[in-house]
């Protein structure tokens, strides 16, 4: 049963990681650059691109939180591997690091998906999936 859940854990840690490293941070970096690009567009004619600024601001924000708090769940998750051979270190391992770390990134994720446009982000939101019920 621990060996189970010790492989479910590291399955869905893993999965939460890679999707973050190429779904949610390449969406994010593209909105970055549109709005980036936007704020530089309406500078050039001569109107201030506040709500632009104040986007960037929040996402960046948003994403050194993001990229911190991923850096410590791969840690854990590395700790929990490491552990392999110990099934109840490694199952406490996974429910004290592993299973808070993935809450605390779904949460900045959560934060950031509200921020980028749909266009950009791939993954469904949860507006879309509260519709489909």
């Amino acid at each position: 049963m621990m060996e189970r859940y010790e492989k479910d854990m590291t399955v869905e840690a893993k999965t939460l990681t890679d999707m973050v490293r190429t779904q949610v941070m390449p969406a994010v970096f593209e909105y970055r650059r549109l709005l980036g690009e936007s704020a530089i567009a309406l500078k050039a004619v001569s109107v201030e691109p506040a709500s632009e600024v104040e986007l960037l601001e929040r996402m960046n924000v948003l994403l050194a939180s993001l990229r911190k708090d991923l850096e410590r769940l791969e840690a854990a998750i590395e700790h929990m591997e490491a552990s392999a051979h110990d099934q109840l270190a490694s199952a406490f391992i996974a429910h004290d690091e592993v299973y808070p770390l993935m809450d605390v990134v779904r949460t900045s994720v959560d934060s950031l998906e509200e921020i980028v446009g749909d266009k950009f982000w791939t993954l469904p939101k949860y507006t879309e999936l509260l519709l489909t019920i």
